[in-house]
């Protein structure tokens, strides 16, 4: 689903999703929400220590569909 694989230096990635057999791809940046006063994500995060591409596809899938807001256990309504 990722673009491009690697880690990338300038923090942008693009995620490809398929959407009722739509190619669509999403621009997306590494800055990511976090709990306000803390360094916790927000979100969808990984169990092991490094790894984000959860929370950056999460972050697509919102993108795609408007909001974080509007994207609820995964689905959106």
């Amino acid at each position: 689903m990722f673009v491009n694989q690697e880690f990338n230096q300038e923090g942008i990635y693009a995620i490809k999703f398929y959407i009722n057999g739509q190619k669509r791809i999403v621009y997306v940046d590494d800055l990511l929400p976090v709990m306000p006063g803390t360094d916790t994500l927000a979100f969808a995060r990984s169990m092991e220590e490094g790894e984000f591409w959860i929370c950056l596809m999460e972050k697509a899938w919102a993108k795609l569909h408007g909001s974080y807001s509007l994207v609820v256990g995964g689905t959106p309504n």
